[in-house]
């Protein structure tokens, strides 16, 4: 049996953390063990500011949804916006990163989708009438539901 989640919030740096903070509760509260709560806390966390920041560039009274769907075998969080759509129309790559070498030669940007990529076994982005999906699916062992 799944467990589900739904919440919407405004698309502000403070509004965000409390949406986060809510999501987290309620995952902990399904008795997700907590070093994969924290990986998907840090991936969550990452795509909501990439939403405000790049999605929405500022812009207020806009929205971020919440959806999450927990399985036995899978966590899936899905958050929908009706900001841009991700430049190319698919997920950055994931970098291959080299942090053995000067900090000027290091790449600019990327970190997050890269850490985002890490952190899950799949991320999938559709633009769906005028709107942007990101589904975030995590694999799980040993998860309540």
């Amino acid at each position: 049996m799944s467990q589900h989640f739904s919440h919407k919030f405004k698309a502000t740096s403070l509004a965000a953390r409390g949406g986060i903070a809510r999501f987290m509760r309620w995952l902990r509260a399904t008795g997700l063990p907590p070093a994969a709560a924290e990986d998907v806390e840090i991936a969550f966390a990452e795509a909501v500011n990439n939403v405000i920041e790049h999605a929405y560039g500022g812009c207020r009274g806009r929205k971020i949804a919440i959806r999450a769907r927990l399985s036995q075998t899978e966590l899936e969080v899905r958050l929908v916006d009706s900001g841009l759509p991700l430049p190319g129309g698919h997920v950055p790559r994931r970098l291959r990163l080299d942090l053995d070498r000067p900090r000027d030669a290091l790449p600019e940007g990327g970190f997050g989708w890269t850490m985002i990529h890490q952190l899950t076994g799949h991320v999938r982005y559709e633009r769906r009438s005028g709107r942007n999906v990101l589904t975030l699916r995590f694999p799980l062992t040993g998860a309540a539901g």
